[in-house]
């Protein structure tokens, strides 16, 4: 399970940068810069994405190689292993920041496509917002999670589906 997560992992960032391009050939003619803009940050978020599996598969190296069972007991590799977890975790944290701030061009982009509702334009702008304040707010403030805001702020940019219960919902997970 944990190997077809990193495959699926690889093919959802794959993915990312085809859903870029499409949504620049649907918003390019709405405002060129912006859409190259939103295609830039999400690019930028590719290589990040792609070099911090490499945590992952340290962990299958971790618990496979036989070398490695030679060089280390069993408590030491558990712990090598977390240390894997928390890089990956701090790989996601710095890729997040792009994952978010993608969401701006592509919001402006929405409200002033004249197709979509502007509604949703500002729900996606408020959402690169949100992921800004939790990114920072978790990386420059100790106790943020106490704060009880970083569910708050959030919610445009993973709620939205609650201000039209009537689209269907389509979960693209990009992480």
């Amino acid at each position: 399970m944990f190997r077809l997560g990193i495959f699926l992992s690889m093919v959802c960032y794959l993915a990312y940068v085809a859903l870029a391009m499409i949504l620049y050939q649907v918003f390019s003619a709405a405002d060129k810069n912006y859409a190259t803009c939103m295609v830039i940050l999400v690019l930028v978020s590719i290589p990040i994405s792609f070099l911090n599996l490499t945590n992952k598969l340290d962990i299958i190296t971790l618990l496979t190689d036989p070398i490695v069972t030679i060089l280390y007991d069993n408590d030491q590799k558990m712990k090598l292993v977390f240390a894997s977890l928390n890089a990956y975790e701090n790989g996601i944290t710095v890729a997040s920041l792009f994952w978010g701030l993608w969401l701006f061009p592509f919001g402006w982009l929405v409200f002033h496509s004249g197709f979509l509702p502007k509604i949703l334009g500002v729900l996606l702008m408020l959402g690169c917002f949100g992921y800004c304040i939790n990114i920072f707010g978790n990386l420059l403030i100790a106790d943020y999670q106490k704060w009880g805001i970083n569910g708050f702020v959030s919610i445009p940019a993973s709620k939205s589906r609650y201000f039209f219960p009537s689209l269907p919902y389509i979960y693209i997970p990009l992480a």
